[in-house]
């Protein structure tokens, strides 16, 4: 039986100092099959150009949007309305995923 998909929302606003190694985590999940939906809510810093950077090189299901500064609801909210999942996942820009994470999650459900 194949891995039920699972779509992972990030809001992304001025993270710049963290957002690379949050993508990381998503990157070093056991369980494989995730699309990860980031959401620029208008970020000012160069937080986007640093996610762009990095999804080029980086080999995933990504896909990044930007809207008009909202708020975080507001972003979780429309990356939410784009997702394909069985399952979505939120996970904060500066925050890290311990290797296992969703498997166990996934496991669980």
């Amino acid at each position: 039986m194949s891995e039920p998909l699972v779509s992972i929302v990030i809001p992304l606003y001025n993270k710049s100092d963290w957002i690379i190694p949050t993508l990381i985590s998503v990157m070093r999940q056991e369980h494989s099959n995730w699309e990860c939906i980031i959401v620029d809510d208008g970020s000012t810093d160069d937080s986007l150009d640093i996610v762009n950077k990095f999804v080029e090189i980086n080999k995933g299901d990504w896909k990044i949007v930007e809207q008009p500064n909202s708020g975080q609801a507001i972003a979780r909210n429309y990356g939410i309305s784009l997702s394909r999942g069985k399952y979505i996942a939120m996970l904060d820009a500066d925050d890290i995923w311990f290797t296992g994470k969703l498997k166990k999650q996934v496991e669980f459900m």
